[in-house]
């Protein structure tokens, strides 16, 4: 058996290389994608945040449809439960429908991340970790 000692450089074998490649290349990948969410993110104040948050859900396959869903949630009335008046709501609205889609990417990004956070934290508190 081979003595080794500290100074004996690791070797991985090439399966074992293949995936420290692969993880490195999706660790790149995962640092583009939050960064480009962090450049793209929409500056809403704090209640449409948490109106977004509110009519969204945690449903993560939100992308394609989420304008129409809020679009629904303004003739229910949830917009008045984040202190918001319809023409602010019907404001907000038009300009989420006027993003691109990295810019939606972004803010359905939050919406998971807020999700995702301690259901017993304050939604002020669960937004702030949510935007970073």
């Amino acid at each position: 058996m081979p003595h080794y000692t500290e100074s004996t450089p690791l070797v991985p074998t090439p399966p074992i290389n293949a995936a420290l490649v692969a993880t490195n290349r999706v660790s790149t990948v995962c640092d583009r994608y939050l960064e480009a969410c962090r450049r793209h993110r929409p500056a809403l104040a704090v209640n449409e945040w948490l109106f977004l948050c509110d009519v969204l859900g945690g449903d993560g396959d939100l992308l394609p449809r989420y304008t129409s869903r809020l679009r629904d949630s303004l003739v229910d009335g949830i917009h008045r439960k984040w202190d918001m008046d319809d023409g602010t709501a019907k404001s907000l609205l038009c300009r989420l429908e006027d993003q691109s889609f990295v810019e939606d990417m972004a803010t359905i990004e939050v919406v998971d991340r807020y999700w995702g956070q301690d259901s017993s934290l304050p939604p002020q508190d669960a937004l702030k970790l949510a935007l970073g």
